[in-house]
């Protein structure tokens, strides 16, 4: 019983230990802890961080941006419908850029996304798609006739549409593709076109609108998406340390168990010496007790000889008296002789 409480002693000392000890470990709690370093700007990490970020996002956004490329090319080829319908004077023009400039391009970057160089520029690729299908529409606008040209608006707030929310741009590659459009559209509708000035009030609200909104939404995504990185990161140092403190609780826990076994291992060693010397004590005693009988009979034989010897001398010696006076031709001398004999012998 004293051993297992030794033991049980041992191991809540351990785990104390280690309480203790973690106390100053132990992540912050709150806002603070959740606090992000970020470029309010470009919403960079600062330090290695950022580089970590930028492979774990490329990797999760490969996929989607594949998919959604796909998408805008069959929504951008899919409009070619409109302007057959529109503009069929101009399809052929128009339809050579949707279907000659702009879909091989969208295409040359899916193919280029299978590349191992695609993870350098893939921001610079779909900042140039997304400008490279803006500009197109502009240039259709330039070319439609007017009230037609007027509605092609809409087709650049698709674009702006997929290019801060489902293409996975980093928002200050998304807004230097959005901005870049809206300028070449300003460009077209003031200048090169003579766009009536309420339909380019009209335009220019919805659209710009939709500019604004899309960084907002692209800024959201990153940020969350950023934010999101920092807490598994966080999650994921925290967890480190869990699992040291995990580890060193067990190396202590196997230290003091050790050192139980090994106080164990004594005092059996202890307990077992002890039952011998109890072994030897009771064995000595028993011989002890043996001598001590020997002795006590020894004594009582030592007195009977005495005893004995002292009734014997005399008829040893009157036998000898006996037989130095009688004759030799006397019967009795036989008798007295063997008397003496046996009083010899006794």
């Amino acid at each position: 019983m004293g051993s297992i409480t030794k033991g049980f002693d041992l191991r809540r000392m351990a785990v104390w230990d280690f309480l203790k000890k973690s106390q100053d470990t132990l992540p912050p709690h709150g806002v603070e802890a959740l606090r992000l370093s970020l470029n309010p700007l470009t919403l960079s990490f600062s330090g290695e961080l950022e580089e970590a970020y930028l492979d774990d996002f490329f990797n999760k956004s490969l996929k989607q941006v594949r998919l959604i490329l796909l998408m805008g090319i069959f929504f951008y080829g899919i409009f070619g419908i409109l302007d057959a319908k529109l503009i069929p004077g101009a399809k052929s023009t128009l339809w050579l850029i949707r279907y000659a400039i702009v879909t091989p391009s969208i295409i040359a970057v899916i193919v280029f996304s299978f590349s191992s160089q695609f993870k350098r520029y893939m921001q610079l690729c779909l900042t140039l798609v997304i400008t490279l299908s803006g500009l197109g529409i502009i240039i259709m606008i330039l070319i439609a006739p007017p009230p037609v040209n007027y509605s092609y608006y809409a087709g650049l707030i698709l674009v702006l549409i997929f290019g801060y929310v489902f293409l996975r741009i980093r928002f200050i590659w998304a807004s230097i593709a959005g901005w870049t459009i809206v300028a070449f559209y300003e460009i077209a509708a003031i200048w090169l076109s003579s766009t009536p000035v309420a339909i380019l009030f009209n335009n220019n609200f919805f659209f710009i609108s939709a500019n604004f909104i899309g960084m907002f939404a692209c800024y959201s995504i990153e940020h969350y998406s950023r934010r999101d990185f920092y807490l598994v990161k966080l999650l994921e140092i925290e967890q480190k340390k869990v699992n040291a403190s995990n580890m060193e609780l067990e190396e202590r826990v196997k230290v003091r168990t050790s050192q139980l076994m090994k106080a164990n291992e004594e005092l059996t060693f202890e307990i077992e010496a002890h039952r011998k010397a109890e072994e030897e004590k009771r064995e000595l005693e028993h011989q002890l007790r043996q001598a001590q009988k020997m002795e006590a009979i020894g004594t009582l034989a030592g007195g009977i000889a005495h005893d004995f010897n002292n009734i014997l001398s005399p008829i040893i010696g009157y036998s000898e008296m006996i037989l130095d006076v009688l004759p030799k031709q006397s019967p009795m001398k036989n008798k007295i002789e063997q008397i003496h004999i046996a009083a010899t012998r006794a």
